[in-house]
């Protein structure tokens, strides 16, 4: 079913790469596969089977020809789409038609900010997927690390170990890539990872939709060389790294962790000077020790793209440019600096607003940068600032920073971009930004401690929660909490209303046999049942007539209407075979059919109280005849059934 957004892992899917364009859709919560029966969807173990592979298509663009809408329909049966149900709150598979029940949209967990799903002044953007509908490598030397890189198919590169890239100055990262750490331990030392091609060859563009995440990057040996060259790119996220430089920190070695521009006019590239870049996220990363850090601008004076997020970032021991912003929109929010108590070199600014910016920072904490942390280039540049702390040493208590720029900025990203969520900057109870970022930035060593403040054991730091300013809620029907039951044993089904047994007509097992009430006759095969789980709170309600395992209580046609008739049948694992049951709390169960969206339930017809009356659907309406009290039966003691297992 459809819920809010809660941060659990029962909300995350990951796909398994089956062939192109087809896939596993894989539940992170329990790693059931997505599954489909006929017209129903259900999750159900990995049986490799093709009921479970799955095409995603796109099938509506944003703006900029990314795409914000995907269908998802059977790869048995490309006719069929997943399709939601509002009246239910369910999924199921229809005709595709077009219809906005029919279309999702596919978000990478944790990503937040401009990269993310959000609303720019052009207007909505699809969100940054990187190499999400590729095939997984597993990469551990440079040869396969750029092979990959350069490769014009989508993948998610998994880095596996220390891969020194020292003998390589610039190495091409092209479109729809995801370069993710193995938590075994994954370093990449003296890189020049680049997103154009330094010549500017026709034909070749700057790559977009590129994910970088939980990466040990090393600047160790090559003095002035820039780990991550940006050119002209957009849809840019990189998450949960370590930056770090053994080189001395100094003026002179102008190497940098990122760099984010376009080409100068006089560069062999220039051909990309125009496309500005654009739609970047960077997150929850560590940056230590370099006195260059991070820049972003343009060289064409297009000021309305270069948007960019910096949210939760630990910048430590860096002396400038954390970041520097040019002809663009900086938000940067929840970001800790932490200087050197005896002096941060040069002493040069932290956040620097560059011309043709316009920055808004909150709820920061700077830490023995006093005097230094944000500068707003000639003051003719918009800047905001509201909530962000400072102080002189590690050991002074931090207070307010007060920043008075020339001209406020006026931008509000949660009233216009995407909604998002703040700690504090400072407080005495552990949960504010110092504690956030030094414990959940960077390169993480096992996937349990890679954690995003939108999950939902990290709502103690929030203090603001911001919701989005675009995205809408639909009203829908809430099925009803069905009771988790013991498929181990077998059980009697009495009515309450007439105190008669749920039986299988004359004890004839073949399909269409009708089901009705009777008496109780010692524990016999035509009325005793046993449940197997069907996923989703449903059932399967197997007779055990004839070798015990092959009819199933079945809803005639799958029909929603009053009277639907109630019989076994083979079980094909469609609705009509889906039963809930529904805890009266007491001593009885409401038994509810999947067809129905849980509305109707099994009962006696006419509330009669006769022996031989049938069993049907009814609208739930409480009476005694649609509740039923369940016997267990020890399996032992059934009489004339194989004993079998599911």
């Amino acid at each position: 079913k459809s819920d809010t957004q809660n941060g659990t892992n029962t909300e995350e899917w990951s796909l398994n790469f089956v062939s192109s364009g087809v896939f596993e859709i894989v539940n992170s919560a329990n790693d059931y596969v997505l599954t489909s029966n006929d017209s129903g969807v259900y999750l159900a173990n990995d049986n490799d089977n093709s009921s479970q592979r799955w095409r995603i298509e796109g099938v509506e663009k944003d703006f900029d020809g990314y795409y914000l809408y995907y269908k998802i329909v059977s790869n048995d049966d490309s006719s069929k789409a997943l399709t939601f149900s509002a009246d239910s709150n369910s999924f199921y598979l229809s005709s595709y038609t077009e219809d906005n029940y029919q279309k999702f949209k596919i978000n990478l967990v944790g990503l937040e900010g401009f990269a993310a799903n959000c609303m720019v002044s052009e207007g909505e953007k699809a969100g940054t997927i990187g190499g999400l509908f590729g095939e997984k490598v597993v990469v551990s030397n440079d040869t396969d690390l750029i092979n990959y890189l350069n490769s014009t198919e989508p993948y998610t590169i998994i880095v596996n170990g220390t891969i020194d890239m020292s003998s390589h100055q610039k190495t091409r990262i092209r479109d729809n890539k995801t370069i993710i750490g193995a938590y075994s331990g994954a370093a990449i030392q003296d890189c020049g990872l680049r997103t154009n091609n330094e010549y500017g060859t026709e034909g070749d563009e700057p790559s977009d939709n590129i994910v970088i995440q939980n990466i040990n990057f090393l600047a160790k040996q090559e003095r002035g060389r820039i780990l991550i060259q940006i050119w002209s790119s957009r849809q840019i996220w990189i998450d949960h790294c370590t930056f770090n430089s053994e080189l001395n920190r100094d003026v002179d070695e102008v190497g940098k962790f990122i760099w984010i521009n376009t080409p100068y006019e006089s560069y062999l590239d220039n051909k990309d000077r125009e496309r500005s870049p654009d739609y970047i996220t960077i997150s929850y990363d560590i940056f230590r020790n370099r006195f260059w850090t991070v820049a972003y601008g343009t060289q064409n004076d297009e000021i309305t793209r270069c948007r960019t997020t910096l949210m939760y970032n630990w910048w430590d021991q860096c002396v400038r440019r954390c970041p520097q912003i040019g002809n663009g929109n900086g938000h940067v929010y929840n970001n800790y600096f932490s200087g050197n108590d005896d002096g941060n070199d040069e002493s040069t600014y932290q956040i620097i607003g560059g011309e043709g910016s316009n920055i808004v920072s909150e709820n920061c904490r700077f830490q023995s940068v006093k005097g230094y942390e944000i500068a707003a280039g000639g003051g003719t540049e918009p800047y905001r600032d509201s909530g962000s702390y400072t102080s002189e040493k590690s050991y002074s208590t931090p207070y307010q920073l007060t920043f008075q720029p020339k001209i406020t900025s006026t931008w509000y990203p949660n009233q216009t971009n995407y909604g998002y969520s703040l700690i504090d900057a400072y407080n005495t109870s552990g949960t504010d930004t110092k504690n956030f970022c030094t414990t959940y930035a960077g390169c993480m060593s096992a996937e349990s401690n890679l954690k995003f403040i939108t999950d939902s054991d990290m709502s103690k730091y929030i203090t603001t929660k911001y919701t989005s300013p675009f995205l809408k809620s639909i009203a829908v029907t809430e099925q009803k909490e069905g009771s988790v039951m013991d498929t181990s044993v077998n059980y009697m089904f009495q009515n309450a209303g007439s105190g008669l047994y749920m039986e299988v007509e004359s004890g004839t097992a073949s399909n269409g046999t009708n089901v009705q009430q009777w008496g109780a006759y010692g524990n016999a095969s035509h009325n005793t049942w046993k449940l197997i789980d069907a996923g989703e709170g449903y059932y399967y309600i197997c007779s055990c007539v004839g070798d015990g395992k092959t009819y199933f209580l079945d809803l005639c046609y799958g029909k929603d209407d009053n009277g639907t008739n109630i019989g076994i049948w083979t079980n094909d694992y469609s609705d009509a075979r889906k039963f809930k049951f529904l805890d009266n709390k007491d001593g009885t169960y409401t038994i509810l059919t999947k067809s129905s969206k849980d509305a109707s339930c099994i009962g006696v017809e006419s509330n009669s109280l006769e022996h031989g009356a049938n069993i049907i659907q009814w609208e739930c309406n409480g009476s005694d005849s649609q509740k039923w009290k369940l016997v267990e039966i020890p399996v032992t003691e059934i009489k004339n059934i194989e004993d079998s297992s599911f």
